[in-house]
């Protein structure tokens, strides 16, 4: 396989300071979840180095990028929102508050109660809201990537673009009730949600949601390994998808 092309950000571009998330998470839980950050980081560090030994053209996703052989094209962020959530990486006090409001939500309202929580309770962070929206589309249909972004990253890009009906939606941020909220799920209208999750995602209210607007919902902890193709053979190990 030839890579002519690598669309990555750059992480040095990152301000990420971890002697200040140590000082102000001290239980393993977040101790293991700065462990995580940083492994992550050089992990990207390191790929980018590879990328530039190999010599690959290597661009940053950011809006209006797209590729002149592959029906694929960058959405959001744009240059502009994106040096600003740069800007404010590593909030860390956003990042405490988001935690524990996201703690003191109740998960025994009913749909009708937990759709007011649901508008309510949106994921802030600078991080996941720099994340790459990515609109592929080919043979007559339109699949959406939303990363980990929220819905104010998500909301420009809906009123931007036409992404009405779609017939793949990628939830975002492995099904948290934190990304999504009623007015980007209405107008979007996906066909076919996909939630790529594990442990406690996806949040049980999104998969509600999205199943009473008639959208089929898949999600990689209970599928497992998904197949979805068109007019194509099967895979060995690989199995149909079920919709939840």
């Amino acid at each position: 396989m030839i890579i002519q092309e690598f669309w990555i950000h750059d992480p040095k571009l990152h301000k990420i300071d971890e002697s200040e998330i140590k000082s102000f998470f001290d239980t393993d839980y977040f101790e293991k979840g700065l462990k995580y950050v940083v492994e992550s980081l050089n992990f990207s560090k390191d790929l980018i180095a590879i990328i530039d030994e190999k010599q690959i053209d290597r661009k940053q996703p950011l809006e209006g990028r797209s590729h002149p052989n592959i029906p694929i094209k960058v959405l959001g962020p744009s240059p502009e929102y994106y040096k600003e959530k740069l800007n404010s990486f590593r909030d860390i006090h956003l990042l405490y508050e988001s935690i524990v409001i996201e703690k003191a939500v109740s998960d025994n309202l009913n749909l009708e109660d937990r759709a007011n929580e649901f508008d309510r309770l949106i994921d802030r962070s600078n991080e996941n809201n720099s994340s790459t929206i990515l609109l592929f589309s080919g043979d007559n249909k339109k699949v959406l990537f939303t990363s980990d972004a929220g819905p104010e990253a998500i909301l420009p890009v809906i009123e931007k673009y036409d992404l009405k009906n779609l017939d793949f939606l990628d939830v975002p941020h492995h099904g948290s009730k934190n990304n999504l909220n009623t007015a980007i799920m209405s107008r979007l209208n996906p066909g076919t949600a996909y939630i790529s999750c594990g442990g406690s995602n996806p949040d049980q209210y999104i998969v509600d949601y999205l199943k009473l607007k008639g959208t089929r919902v898949f999600a990689t902890n209970f599928n497992g390994r998904l197949r979805h193709s068109f007019n194509m053979p099967g895979r060995k190990g690989w199995y149909p998808v079920i919709p939840l």
